[in-house]
């Protein structure tokens, strides 16, 4: 009652921006890692030089940026402190202490900035703990993980307590040379965006009148599977999919993401890298070219362009365990009334949150893809009630997996595969894809069905294999079906 009398649309999304600067570990380590080092020097008396310390803040985090925050950079650790060892004022009982109060901060900065507002969402109070647990065990570039957070947070404090003047002596210079090396080293080691090779053949007419996109927010391909979901399990007979799954984009966070399927290019080309503040989709998406309603929780707005349709559900209001479910009443409500309307986009947000508050493996995330399978179920019966199926294409997919309780950065399978289904008029029923595919195909193949041109730096491939009848023999090409793989930039 409380939330709904004071929550609105503008409060949650101002909060959820502060959420996300204090999660994403671009800000957050610069954030506790100052902090940390302020508060070591207040107790110590010790004087701070604050030109050389902003260009200290500078440095470090710039190689930090190269290293893209990426888990190979912890390899070069030993290195590091064998340099950090050479300082004459380095001191190992100071250098504990400098760890332990960012540790302090990580548990203060999750709880207050992530445990609690998942408690209020979930309505669970246990999860603040949950979360503090499943840090531990957890590789993200997030505040959700326990060894990323405070591996670069103490990293920046010892580098701002011990000032390095890399023009005083080799082993000071040597300290820069080895951070700066070791981010540049890291750069080449991140994963690359896997790009279907080019198959776009000219759009003479529309295949259908509507395309709705449901997209399972945070569903991973192995335990879609494992669930043996009863209708979505069943659709499979009734569609094309891929059971090797469509594979998402680095970094796999939901906002690169989704505009990665929205303009069919990847996180460096469209602009957004992350969920944090500053990212704007730069270039041409589906909602620029046809009229589109999308629709979710706040972070649909804000990765979505500030001229399109968004409709938005409250998490804190209504809680997640009935946000799923007014997403679905508003999308009908639109169908019926769509007043020119030929796109519609739902981000299911329950496996997602399920998965960040309890973990992918939890008995809750598997509880989840069951209520979302019957959702979809009625939303399926609801449809065909209504004649809409007739003409039109329903696309089920996600934008990203997760592992434990976060995901980003491709370590794992469970992360890269997401599922992907396409029903409807004219698709292929029964029929099985098993050529890799990825997660921007989605935007060039709503342009074929929709009859409009593909967004202007829209890449990959057309998915004609899911069409009864192929109007282009650019599918029967096997380099279509290999794909490459692209640097990150």
């Amino acid at each position: 009652m409380i939330i709904k009398r004071f929550y609105n649309e503008r409060i949650e999304s101002l909060c959820t921006r502060l959420l996300y600067f204090m999660n994403t570990i671009d800000s957050y380590c610069i954030v506790a890692g100052v902090l940390s080092f302020l508060a070591m020097s207040w107790i110590n008396g010790k004087e701070i030089n604050f030109p050389f310390f902003i260009a200290l803040s500078i440095a470090i985090y710039l190689c930090f940026k190269i290293s893209d925050f990426y888990p190979a950079y912890l390899f070069f650790t030993p290195l590091f402190l064998f340099f950090f060892y050479k300082l004459p004022t380095f001191n190992i009982l100071l250098t504990l202490n400098l760890l332990g109060i960012n540790i302090m901060a990580f548990v203060i900065i999750q709880t207050l900035f992530m445990g609690i507002p998942d408690a209020i969402i979930a309505r669970d109070s246990t999860i603040p703990i949950r979360k503090i647990y499943n840090s531990f065990f957890t590789i993200a570039p997030t505040t959700v993980s326990f060894l990323m957070s405070v591996y670069f947070s103490s990293l920046i404090s010892f580098t701002l307590y011990y000032n390095p003047n890399p023009f005083i002596d080799p082993w000071q210079l040597g300290l820069w040379m080895s951070l700066l090396g070791a981010a540049f080293i890291t750069r080449m080691l991140r994963p690359k965006n896997f790009i279907s090779l080019d198959s776009r053949p000219s759009i003479t007419k529309s295949q259908v009148n509507r395309v709705i996109l449901l997209n399972i927010d945070g569903c991973r391909l192995d335990r879609f599977q494992e669930a043996k979901l009863p209708f979505l399990s069943s659709l499979e007979k009734e569609s094309s999919y891929f059971p090797r799954g469509l594979q998402t984009v680095y970094r796999a966070l939901t906002n690169p993401a989704f505009a990665s399927i929205l303009t069919g290019t990847i996180p460096q080309v469209h602009g957004i890298l992350d969920n944090n503040l500053g990212g704007y989709i730069k270039v041409e998406a589906i909602p620029d070219l046809v009229e589109t309603i999308l629709y979710g929780s706040m972070h649909v707005k804000h990765f979505s362009k500030t001229h399109w349709k968004t409709k938005i559900v409250s998490l804190p209001t209504h809680s997640i365990y009935r946000t799923d479910d007014i997403v679905f009443d508003m999308l009908k409500k639109d169908l019926l009334n769509s007043n020119g309307t030929r796109l519609f986009i739902a981000d299911l947000s329950e496996v997602d949150f399920l998965g960040h508050a309890y973990g992918s493996e939890s008995y809750q995330y598997l509880q989840a893809l069951q209520r979302t399978d019957t959702r979809i179920a009625d939303f399926f019966s609801w449809i065909e009630t209504h004649g809409l199926l007739k003409d039109a294409v329903v696309i089920i997919c996600s934008d990203h997996g997760i592992i434990r309780i976060d995901h980003s950065y491709l370590l794992f399978k469970a992360e890269k595969f997401v599922p992907c289904i396409v029903v409807g008029k004219g698709i292929k029923k029964d029929n099985t894809l098993v050529f890799e595919a990825s997660i921007m195909d989605i935007a060039p193949t709503i342009s074929y069905l929709l009859g409009i041109r593909y967004p202007d730096h829209c890449r990959g491939h057309v998915l004609l294999e899911v069409l009864d009848e192929n109007e282009s023999n650019v599918n029967s090409s096997p380099h279509c079906r290999e794909g490459l793989s692209i640097t990150n930039g």
